[in-house]
């Protein structure tokens, strides 16, 4: 895959850093061969598929002073839930589940899944629904140390969880206020 390896960790951010094995004999196939390269199987070969350009998008952790945004797979749900979690990862990675892409069309994903609202009242909570390029609901934007959903206008925020704890956050849109510290967060992205 060449240099195109990039958008595959970008779509499977948690293949990085996974071991693939030796791939010497393959290398040495390919140029005793006289193999293309990627890039000619994508010009000639598959030229309708849409690869994006380097500017297309940014990865990385979304962090909030110790704490990453992440997603969680739960028993029984169809879809991730949306938490805040102790930042984990090694070597500078951040882990899968906490591994973003922010894309040209201002979405913030994991694989197949986007930073959403259903509603766009205060407090409403931050899901994490199929990516839709269409649905502006969600479209964020990097503001200082916020992030603004441009349809609200609104700011992300972690919001105490009943139970009191601060380990136990959820993710809800709120008036962006710069003293906030719930509201502010480091992203990779600018």
């Amino acid at each position: 895959m060449d240099d195109f390896r990039l958008f595959y960790y970008s779509a499977r951010p948690a293949a990085r850093g996974k071991s693939y094995g030796d791939v010497r004999g393959r290398v040495e196939l390919r140029k005793k061969l006289k193999c293309k390269s990627f890039k000619w199987y994508l010009d000639n070969v598959y030229p309708e598929l849409k690869v994006p350009d380097d500017s297309d998008s940014q990865t990385g952790s979304i962090r909030q002073r110790q704490n990453c945004l992440e997603s969680q797979r739960l028993e029984g749900q169809d879809l991730p839930v949306l938490t805040l979690g102790p930042c984990s990862g090694k070597e500078g990675v951040p882990a899968g589940n906490q591994e973003w892409v922010y894309t040209h069309g201002q979405q913030i994903r994991q694989q197949q899944h986007c930073l959403s609202l259903s509603t766009t009242f205060p407090a409403s909570q931050v899901l994490l629904l199929p990516c839709n390029m269409a649905d502006g609901k969600q479209r964020w934007q990097k503001s200082g140390t916020h992030l603004e959903h441009l349809v609200s206008r609104f700011c992300l925020d972690s919001e105490m969880a009943l139970d009191g704890m601060d380990s136990s956050r959820m993710l809800v849109i709120s008036p962006c206020e710069l003293s906030a510290y719930t509201q502010r967060w480091e992203v990779p992205f600018s």
